[in-house]
């Protein structure tokens, strides 16, 4: 009766607005070039994620903005014949799910563990004396483990009302062969243990048990309308999203943003239709099994596993909100766990339609891939493992770039990836966009052959502990610490700089160590660099290449989050300030201070080291005070007024002002 009593007293406190089960807690694994986020409950929900939005994960590459595709998954248990000790009563089918967009913590899937290990810690780095690596906020190590053969390794524990223990345990390896793969292993164990306070059902034995998982991509996130806004909307949700599943060489998902109706243009690829063309949303993502067991404690793979990939509609009936003691939703849903295969797949039905993906099937949000394996007939103390890997194969950046140039401004003659040439624009766009498919099956491989090695693979030396960047009046200095020379088959350091965007190209700017021109250092001063223009800036260690294949620690553990720029020495006379440029053109914003945060930058330089810049209309309207008090000869504004107002065209008064009562006004102009 007291259980009856609290889960009355929850509906009461849903019904009346409030939140009775726990909140998430989330960790991010973001040490390399495939960005994800886990949740405590034991799965990824519809915007549930750091950012709340219907495109959060499976970031990649993730040194550029954006590049999420997963849109949310989904784990449901089920079993037949269950005798619930919660409510007293046999269900012909029960299922407990979470995902695809809600979960109960308070009865559900209830989190136990939730740590995330980590091989060493993420480096101290500093911009001007300010913390500002790339990843503070992301990388929050609870368990240091040098033994790791990973970079990163997250375990979360949840008990479910089924009196199923689920165990997942997720490996990153920032290794460039497995980059764009995180494995899954998953073991599932009677526990019989059903509610929050460990209750056990010593009864519990489970018939006919399917572990079933959803999967559901959209476009590329810079592709959707939170961005660039270069396919149609409904195509952040999925839409138009293809999936596919293979049995051979691997079982596995496939799964890549298709034809939409509403484009106006062949939209593979996404491409960037109102700028220079390039393929926005080139990424194809996919699921690999690695291993499934062929019955409990078996430990042995059964190559017949999944038994069910059928294709869902995202917002089909079965995914509302879980209700676990709703016998009618629970059997439609044991029902999709135990589909078994389509004779075609969702690719292949499209194809066969000859329609757009947008307009082929009737439900709205889209559709989901799937995989059900079972089923499983569970004693108390039986346990499953099931192990898949996911990520992200894609045509690079350049690539992307490049074809999508070529495809916008219709050239005439284009080079296949076979080498051959044709005359369709589209035809080698999307031969280029296609070859995702190939990278995809390549890590397929990679993830397979990772599993197959224990998850062992050569490892870099470590990144610097510390890395500082510090700007300076004619130069930028770096330094960083030396605890990675001690390390066997340590080889040396190189720089990289990226030039007013971090999330732009890094250029080789100077190494030191083993087949280069420069002895071992632990400072270097940059004096390329140029007054009024940001630098990003990254240090790796690499080794003396012995595995056969050169290896560098990740540029994600010392990647400046903030700039570092050209500080002029302050000057004393205020007839030497300067505005620069003057006048602003916006047309000539590739001329001045480069396009992205620096594009609408204006500089007043040669000030004093302390003074106040009050810029005025031509009318005499005050629109923004500046306080420059950094003893520097330089500041910069981006043309934003004190109300947050982007600046018009005209002629501006800039009245410069110094505590010991001197002023001067300078004239500029803005034209837009």
């Amino acid at each position: 009766m007291k259980r009856l009593n609290r889960y009355a007293m929850a509906a009461a406190l849903i019904a009346l607005g409030f939140s009775v089960a726990p909140a998430d807690e989330l960790k991010q694994i973001t040490v390399g070039n495939l960005h994800n986020w886990f949740s405590s409950s034991g799965n990824e929900r519809e915007s549930s994620g750091p950012v709340g939005t219907a495109i959060d994960g499976l970031d990649y590459p993730a040194l550029y903005r954006h590049q999420d595709m997963q849109a949310a998954k989904a784990i449901w248990i089920g079993a037949r014949d269950y005798q619930d000790p919660i409510v007293n009563q046999t269900f012909d089918y029960k299922v407990v799910g979470n995902g695809p967009r809600k979960v109960d913590e308070l009865a559900g899937f209830m989190p136990e563990k939730f740590l995330l290990y980590g091989r060493f810690e993420k480096p101290l780095v500093l911009v001007d004396g300010l913390t500002a690596s790339a990843i503070q906020f992301t990388d929050d190590v609870d368990i240091v483990d040098e033994n790791l053969t990973v970079d990163r390794k997250l375990l979360n524990v949840v008990n479910t009302s089924m009196g199923i223990t689920m165990q997942r345990t997720i490996y990153y390896s920032t290794h460039p062969d497995y980059d764009n793969l995180m494995i899954h292993d998953y073991t599932f164990k009677n526990t019989g243990i059903y509610n929050r306070e460990g209750a056990i059902n010593s009864d519990n034995f489970l018939k006919d048990v399917y572990f079933f998982y959803q999967y559901r991509y959209g476009c590329v996130k810079n592709a959707a309308d939170y961005y660039l806004n270069v396919v149609p909307r409904s195509a952040k949700w999925g839409r138009n999203q293809v999936n596919d599943f293979i049995f051979s060489p691997y079982r596995a998902i496939m799964s890549w943003n298709g034809l939409h109706h509403d484009s106006g243009h062949d939209n593979l690829g996404a491409p960037a239709v109102n700028t220079d063309g390039h393929l926005v949303s080139p990424n194809f993502g996919g699921v690999v099994i690695l291993h499934a067991d062929k019955e409990p404690n078996s430990g042995v793979d059964d190559p017949s596993q999944p038994s069910t990939s059928y294709y869902l509609g995202s917002d089909n009936p079965v995914n509302t909100p879980q209700e676990q003691f709703n016998a009618t939703l629970m059997s439609n849903q044991y029902q999709k766990m135990a589909a078994g295969h389509p004779d075609l797949t969702h690719a292949q039905d499209i194809e066969a339609s000859g329609k757009a993906a947008s307009q082929w099937g009737d439900d709205n949000g889209g559709y989901s891939a799937t995989m059900g394996f079972g089923p499983y007939q569970m004693a108390l103390g039986d346990s499953i493992r099931i192990v898949w890997a996911d990520g992200i194969g894609r045509i690079s950046m350049e690539k992307a770039r490049e074809v999508g140039f070529n495809w916008l401004k219709t050239t005439g003659n284009y080079i296949m990836p076979d080498g051959s040439s044709v005359t369709d624009p589209d035809a080698y766009k999307n031969a280029w966009f296609y070859t995702g498919r190939d990278s995809l099956m390549k890590m397929f491989g990679a993830a397979t052959s990772l599993w197959e090695n224990n998850l062992s693979t050569p490892l870099p030396p470590d990144p610097p502990q510390w890395f500082e960047v510090q700007s300076g009046g004619d130069r930028i200095i770096l330094k960083w610490e030396k605890n990675a020379e001690s390390q066997e088959h340590f080889g040396g350091y190189r720089i990289y700089r990226a030039l007013m965007e971090r999330d732009s190209t890094y250029h080789l700017i100077f190494e030191c160590g083993l087949e280069t021109s420069e002895s071992i250092v632990n400072e270097y001063h940059d004096k390329t660099p140029q007054r009024g223009f940001d630098y990003y800036y990254y240090i790796e260690s690499f080794d003396d290449g012995w595995s056969g294949q050169s290896l560098a620690s990740s540029k994600f553990y010392t990647l400046t989050a903030e700039p570092a720029y050209l500080r002029r020495p302050a000057k004393d006379e205020l007839d030497e300030i300067r505005i620069v440029p003057n006048p602003y053109n916006v047309r000539a914003k590739h001329l001045q201070y480069g396009t992205g945060d620096g594009e609408d930058r204006i500089m007043f330089l040669n000030l004093p080291p302390y003074c106040t810049i009050d810029i005025y209309t031509e009318r005499g309207d005050l629109i923004k005070s500046i306080d420059h008090f950094d003893a520097t000869g330089d500041e910069a504004w981006n043309q934003v007024s004190s109300t947050r107002q982007n600046i018009v065209s005209g002629i501006y008064i800039a009245h410069i002002s110094t505590p010991d009562g001197r002023t001067i006004n300078k004239k500029f102009m803005i034209i837009r």
